[in-house]
């Protein structure tokens, strides 16, 4: 895996710490900046300009597509990705229309960013939206 900045944004510091576990076990080279909430996220990505934001659904304050939706109208065009447990249609159709590049089962965090880099880059990856699992 390259080397890849990552804003993280969860209000559960449990599942942060899943996916900082995930990423670190499958030796990622990464530098990831963690956010509890949508409004920490937003702030992050505007100072950061990170390569990727893995983002909650359902965060206090402001939610994973509010923080899209403002990410998106800020014309910032950092990939984005949905981590969930509880992937819908619905979920996959909603970030779709907000600009996301997909909606990832949090288990598989990791082999969703592997097969990002090397199935495609980051360009690439930025126009069109699918759901990876």
């Amino acid at each position: 895996m390259v080397f890849v900045n990552i804003v993280l944004a969860d209000d559960s510091r449990t599942a942060r710490k899943m996916i900082l576990q995930r990423l670190r076990q499958a030796g990622c080279f990464c530098t990831v900046r963690e956010a509890s909430d949508g409004e920490q996220a937003y702030a992050l990505i505007k100072a950061q300009k990170p390569d990727v934001v893995l983002s909650d659904w359902h965060m206090p304050n402001m939610t994973g597509p509010e923080l899209l939706r403002l990410v998106r109208s800020s014309h910032l065009a950092t990939p984005f990705f949905f981590v969930t447990t509880s992937a819908t249609a619905r979920m996959d159709e909603e970030a779709a229309l907000a600009g996301a590049q997909g909606v990832i089962d949090a288990a598989h965090v990791v082999k969703a960013l592997e097969s990002l880099h090397s199935h495609a880059c980051w360009d690439e990856a930025t126009s069109s939206t699918k759901h990876l699992s």
